[in-house]
């Protein structure tokens, strides 16, 4: 600060001083930034320099572009790769701006490569084919497919020994010495549906006039076919019971499944035997006969033993024909042991 006051003289002399007044001399402009010096990415660059006496801000300039800056350093984006890029910077104050430093470059470095376009899959029943257009400066691609990653040095990949009728989410990047692109968008794949696998753990049991053929369920399968004999039998579950049939009599049997997409080997070929007819001594056709004085004399057919009241029918005919195909009547005379009718199935 400076204290002045103004006064008059002349030959006679000199007046008064004027009243003083304070004035302040201004700020001079800051020097120039020293030190300057930068860095750089693939798609940045960071300038910085040692602070100014008396600078309140700075201006870099970089690539013609200039930006404001309070500290001493600034790191500015959106760059291209493998590009030179000359800078200055120079400081600020409330009396002006100093010099700009002087002009230097730096280059930014080849960075990764753009992520992959035009990406596409096609697929078999066990199989993805991933394509994608080519992109400059990859050296490389990693596909990633159902979370496995595969690296290709091409433009497209095969990948097998996969499940049929199966998404898998599959996505592209590609790569180079300088970094690896982001991924592409996630798209969707569906594995082709394959035609069933032969059924398993087939087998058969039977009774007199049945056969029921059982197996274990196919994956995929829609329906299966039963052959049996000459004949073949649709079915939709995992098991059959293919009714009269000829008792005593030996079957091959086999079966297949299908779905939409085709039809699957027969299983291999089997054999059952209906059950064998036995002779329990009943008589085979229901019959009735008349003797004098409504009586019938016992001949040993009677199905109740005429002391005990227990039943004496052997088992072997409810085993050869089922409960459930039987009709028994019988009447018996309240003034003798004997039974008056028996009808058979």
């Amino acid at each position: 600060d400076y204290s002045c006051s103004v006064r008059a003289k002349n030959s006679g002399g000199t007046g008064a001083s004027s009243t003083s007044k304070y004035v302040r001399t201004k700020i001079a402009p800051p020097a120039t930034p020293t030190n300057v010096r930068a860095t750089a990415t693939h798609d940045s660059a960071t300038v910085s320099w040692n602070s100014s006496a008396g600078a309140q801000d700075y201006d870099v300039l970089l690539g013609g572009t200039r930006y404001s800056v309070k500290g001493t350093s600034r790191t500015i984006t959106g760059l291209k790769a493998n590009t030179n890029y000359s800078y200055q910077v120079r400081a600020n104050n409330s009396s002006g701006s100093s010099a700009y430093s002087p002009a230097a470059t730096i280059r930014t470095p080849a960075g990764p490569p753009a992520v992959p376009t035009n990406i596409r899959a096609s697929a078999t029943t066990d199989t993805v084919t991933i394509s994608w257009n080519s992109v400059s400066g990859a050296t490389g691609y990693d596909i990633m497919l159902g979370g496995t990653i595969y690296s290709v040095t091409g433009t497209s990949r095969v990948i097998g020994d996969l499940t049929p009728n199966t998404s898998y989410n599959y996505r592209v990047r590609s790569k180079n010495a300088n970094g690896k692109s982001a991924y592409s968008d996630a798209a969707t794949v569906r594995t082709l549906l394959a035609p069933p696998n032969t059924p398993q753990n087939v087998s058969a049991s039977s009774t007199l006039t049945c056969v029921t053929i059982r197996w274990d369920p196919v994956r995929d399968a829609d329906s299966y076919e039963v052959l049996l004999g000459s004949k073949s039998y649709p079915v939709t579950g995992n098991s059959i019971t293919i009714n009269n049939l000829t008792a005593n009599t030996t079957y091959t049997y086999q079966v297949r499944a299908k779905n939409t997409a085709g039809t699957s080997a027969y299983s291999r070929p089997g054999t059952i035997s209906t059950k064998t007819r036995r002779n329990n001594g009943l008589p085979h056709t229901g019959w009735k006969q008349t003797y004098p004085g409504g009586g019938i004399p016992y001949l040993g057919l009677d199905p109740v033993n005429p002391l005990t009241g227990g039943f004496l029918w052997s088992n072997t005919f409810l085993e050869d024909h089922g409960k459930d195909a039987l009709h028994f009547t019988v009447m018996y005379d309240s003034g003798r042991e004997g039974f008056s009718r028996v009808m058979g199935k």
